[in-house]
């Protein structure tokens, strides 16, 4: 190919927009909890524009020495406030369509994050000091999913994805852990996977699973009475091990087929 084929091929490139352009890296989080026996996830009401006003997840640029990962638990801790860390915090992947951004080319890294358990003191403490945000609030899934509640950017598409893998995590890892306190009944337990999968779990065979995985959970000789219950008191238990792994029986199908 000589020079001045090249040139033209190069200059061809250049007038349908291919040539390389600046642009912005963010972070956008996916923070679950349960709350009432619900799945919610924080949203934001924008107070910056684009978007001025509008539900969205909680987000922002990346500084030029952070790393992504330290980017996201600063986000969870100005937006949320909830320092340090969350209960868990992954990577669900990059979005950069050209167009999901009104205002300038941006790229985002997408993460989910687990808060455990929450006390109610939380939910009746306004908005994070650092947030800038209008208004933030734990929304139930179900207000996302229908799409009665509209979410800025491709913030519906992000939410979407990482429920589904969270999803799909629940029935072959010990996730379900995360979201509950250290110390927790299988009755917590289960509401984890009731509340994530959106359907009830009949309470014996769950009990039956739990106790025949390896490696899931660990008993305590402690035991809770329900407040309000009268029967026997409730076991405690906790996480057999600090790390998270693959569940030695899967609860494999269970959300996707409607049964436990």
């Amino acid at each position: 190919m000589d020079r001045k084929h090249s040139e033209d091929r190069a200059r061809q490139r250049r007038a349908k927009g291919t040539r390389p352009s600046p642009f912005v890296v963010t972070v956008d989080i996916v923070l679950m909890t349960i709350l009432r026996g619900e799945l919610r996830i924080f949203l934001v009401q924008r107070g910056n524009r684009p978007h001025l006003g509008e539900w969205a997840l909680p987000g922002g640029p990346v500084m030029s020495s952070e790393p992504l990962e330290e980017a996201a638990l600063r986000i969870v801790d100005e937006e949320a406030g909830i320092p340090p860390a969350p209960g868990h915090l992954e990577q669900l992947g990059a979005y950069g369509d050209p167009a999901r951004d009104p205002d300038m080319r941006v790229v985002t890294v997408a993460y989910w994050a687990v808060a455990p358990l929450l006390s109610p003191a939380y939910f009746d403490r306004g908005l994070a000091e650092k947030s800038t945000a209008i208004y933030a609030e734990f929304v139930p899934v179900p207000e996302i999913e229908s799409g009665r509640l509209r979410l800025a950017f491709d913030h519906a598409r992000i939410v979407a994805d990482a429920l589904d893998q969270v999803r799909s995590r629940l029935e072959t890892t010990t996730l379900a852990r995360r979201f509950c306190p250290p110390e927790f009944t299988i009755s917590q337990l289960r509401e984890v996977y009731e509340a994530v999968w959106g359907m009830r779990l009949d309470a014996a065979n769950f009990q039956r699973k739990v106790l025949q995985s390896d490696g899931f959970v660990a008993p305590l000789e402690k035991w809770r009475r329900s407040t309000g219950r009268r029967g026997r008191p409730a076991r405690l238990w906790v996480a057999e091990d600090a790390g998270y792994g693959r569940l030695e029986r899967p609860f494999r199908g269970a959300w996707r087929e409607g049964g436990g």
